[in-house]
């Protein structure tokens, strides 16, 4: 019997993935998309061809988590988790997201010195990705290695 629902969910799990999307954009993307490139690994599940459910991208230099997060119908949702290459440790999380305009998402980003303490703390505003189109806004907290506040500064 376990060897049973193990082909049916093995089946059932291999039926729902879409590999690639072609070239032509006319197939929409349904189920568990696997991408490789030699800049990333990225896993991701898309529902009509909008991203739903857990993310999560690979160094594929040294096979290390990147990056690891949610989307929630095509929108960054939950906490997002930006890894350092170098050793693997946390650089920054971005969380938060709140749609402030039908065009614009506010998150809050904290980044991380090596051994763990705050770096520095504040919103991001942006259009389709927090990383590539994300700039300040508001204040922002700016801490010593030893998580002392030292300086704040304000955006608009």
């Amino acid at each position: 019997m376990q060897k049973l629902l193990l082909f049916i969910f093995t089946g059932c799990f291999f039926c729902s993935c879409s590999y690639a999307q072609s070239k032509n954009n006319k197939e929409k993307r349904n189920g568990i998309v696997i991408e490789n490139t030699k800049a990333t690994k990225f896993v991701m599940n898309f529902i009509n061809d909008v991203p739903n459910g857990v993310y999560y991208e690979i160094n594929p230099n040294n096979n290390m988590l990147r990056v690891f997060g949610q989307f929630s119908n095509g929108n960054f949702t939950g906490i997002w988790y930006y890894f350092r290459e170098s050793d693997g440790g946390l650089d920054y999380t971005l969380q938060d997201f709140v749609d402030i305009n039908n065009t614009k998402v506010k998150c809050l980003q904290k980044s991380y010195y090596p051994n763990g303490t705050i770096k520095e703390e504040g919103y991001l505003t942006f259009e389709d990705n927090p990383i590539f189109d994300g700039t300040e806004y508001g204040e922002w907290r700016y801490y010593d290695e030893a998580g002392k506040l030292k300086e704040t500064r304000n955006f608009e």
